[in-house]
This record gives structure tokens, C-alpha cells and sequence, in this order.
């Protein structure tokens, strides 16, 4: 049975017990320090994009967002675009425009600034993990990360 998480941080703990590793471990793997790893998995911090790219590329597994729980493991990738994007903030606004959401439409769906989706969408800068989950949520979609490539799929 496949197990679903309500947070990032639960997911990657039970991803990293899967493998089975420690914190320090992990740490080592993903280039990070381990204190670090448990503040993510206990939900104190937010992990950047690069680092949740970093932890999933060295415990070998996907991450799944659907919109209201995470889920890590291998998922068929049906209805998922390829090849992907390299980074978050490409597919993000990629879903967005095949969706055909304007950025006024997501602005008030996700509760996120017009000035904040402008900035991410023309990297600008990484969009923060609560922007990610608020546009996945408003768009209703799915987001993958596989290695270090981020696709999007409309849900079932």
C-alpha cells in the first residue's frame, strides 16, 4: 500500500528510514549538514528547491505532490509531460499557461502576489516550498521530481 505524507519533512524522514539511513548519513550523501536534515523532518525549517532536488537524488528516489500530501518511491509518470524541466520554476509556469490560468487568475486562486509568480517564472528567484504547494493546490495538478527533473501532470 502506498503511503502518503501531509508534509515534505515526514516524507522525506520516511524515505530516508526506507533506505535505511541516519540523519548524519543522509547529511553526508545529500551535502548537508545534519542537524539540518532534522529541522527539515520535524517541519521546524523549509527546505530550499536545490536541497529537496539533493536529498531525493541521493536516497535514489522520486517525490510526488499532489496537492494535499507528499509521496516518495517510483510513480508511473502517466499524463506527465516530457522531458521535464531542470527547474521548478520552469514547470510551474509551464502548468499554468497549458492550464490556461493567467497569472491574475492564480494570483487570487493560490493567495500568492502577481509579483511573486513574475519573479519565480522568470527565475528570478527559487520559489519558496508554501509558493510551490499553493500553485500546485490552485492549479490542481501533480508535481514530480525525478533526480533532478521536475514535471507536472494534470490529476486523475
Amino acid at each position: 500500500m502506498e503511503q502518503t505524507f501531509p508534509s515534505l519533512g515526514a516524507c522525506l524522514k520516511a524515505a530516508r528510514l526506507a533506505h535505511p539511513w541516519t540523519q548524519t548519513e543522509l547529511a553526508e550523501q545529500a551535502c548537508i549538514d545534519g542537524d539540518t536534515i532534522s529541522r527539515y523532518e520535524t517541519g521546524e525549517y523549509a527546505p530550499s528547491v536545490r536541497v529537496i532536488e539533493d536529498v531525493t537524488v541521493a536516497l535514489g528516489t522520486e517525490l510526488l505532490f499532489g496537492g494535499v500530501e507528499w509521496r516518495f518511491g517510483e510513480f508511473e509518470r502517466r499524463g506527465v509531460l516530457e522531458p521535464g524541466f531542470r527547474d521548478v520554476s520552469a514547470c510551474l509556469a509551464d502548468a499554468r499557461r497549458a492550464t490556461g490560468w493567467g497569472l491574475r487568475r492564480l494570483s487570487i486562486e493560490g493567495r500568492i502576489s502577481k509579483a511573486v509568480i513574475c519573479r519565480y517564472e522568470q527565475a528570478v528567484f527559487e520559489p519558496q516550498l508554501h509558493t510551490i504547494e499553493r500553485v500546485v493546490v490552485a492549479l490542481d495538478i501533480n508535481l514530480h521530481l525525478t533526480g533532478t527533473r521536475w514535471f507536472w501532470s494534470p490529476k486523475d
